[in-house]
């Protein structure tokens, strides 16, 4: 076991950096986190991204995560069809919000494989298929909210392989 990228922590205005590298900012109380991280198991990647709240949330910070889940969900709901075009589910959060980058990837022996899910993929989404849906939200300068998960696409639907609460009083201390 191992990690399948550079874990991202970013908090404060470093989380509308989509690829935040590390720096000497220290955490204090009333900030925004974001957590992106993937590990190897057997060769096998995964990842999640998820939000954190250390103190007293702001108003815009709960309504935008909110947004942001709402979209995710709206995008899980569409793959009930056995295959579904990957830019078709990537369209379905980007009609409540810009996104700067794909809304997912596959996932297999590398972080990012087929399918890719963004505007302009081709590929479909089928049975057997393990990838991540990730819609984000970002305000330069003063703060951002990605929410990723990892499923598997089957037959009927899909199944959610990350389970760590999205709920925002969970996230939340």
């Amino acid at each position: 076991m191992g990690f399948a990228f550079p874990t991202i922590v970013a908090f404060g205005s470093h989380t509308a950096n989509i690829h935040h590298r590390p720096s000497h900012r220290k955490l204090t109380k009333n900030q925004i986190i974001m957590i992106d991280l993937g590990i190897k198991i057997n060769g096998w990647c995964s990842d999640e991204t998820r939000m954190f709240i250390l103190g007293r949330p702001k108003t815009v910070w709960i309504k935008t995560y909110n947004q942001v889940l709402a979209a995710q969900k709206k995008a899980i709901q569409a793959l009930k069809q056995t295959t579904v075009p990957a830019k078709q589910i990537d369209s379905i959060p980007r009609k409540y919000f810009p996104i700067p980058h794909s809304v997912g990837h596959g996932l297999g022996k590398i972080i990012h494989v087929r399918p890719k899910i963004n505007p302009n993929s081709q590929d479909m989404i089928k049975p057997g298929d393990i990838f991540t849906l990730e819609p984000g939200r970002y305000f330069p300068g003063r703060f951002g909210i990605r929410i990723e998960d990892t499923l598997l696409k089957t037959k009927t639907g899909y199944r959610l392989l990350t389970h760590f609460p999205k709920i925002i009083d969970k996230i939340t201390t």
